[in-house]
């Protein structure tokens, strides 16, 4: 399985999104609220001030705050992509 490309950039959107750039151009805003609400390890991301230091890991495949928690490019590439509205769909 051919590992999908690295992350150029994150951004908090909002508490729950994210806003990421990764190394093919493509851009999507990432809901992950449903999964900072339903795993407890992930529960202190709830708080916008920890979620707004969000960042590129060293390596560039995946994204992580101070307190340890983090989430891989690829599971994020595939939310974002699965959360495409149907017209998103079709224009890209």
């Amino acid at each position: 399985m051919s590992r999908l490309p690295k992350l150029l950039s994150v951004r908090a959107a909002a508490p729950g999104l994210l806003d990421i750039v990764w190394s093919d151009g493509e851009h999507r805003r990432v809901d992950v609220s449903e999964l900072l609400r339903r795993h407890h390890l992930l529960e202190a991301l709830n708080d916008p001030d920890l979620f707004r230091r969000v960042a590129i890991d060293e390596f560039g495949s995946g994204v992580a705050w101070p307190n340890g928690a983090d989430f891989c490019a690829d599971a994020l590439r595939l939310r974002g992509d699965a959360q495409l509205s149907d017209y998103e769909k079709a224009t890209a």
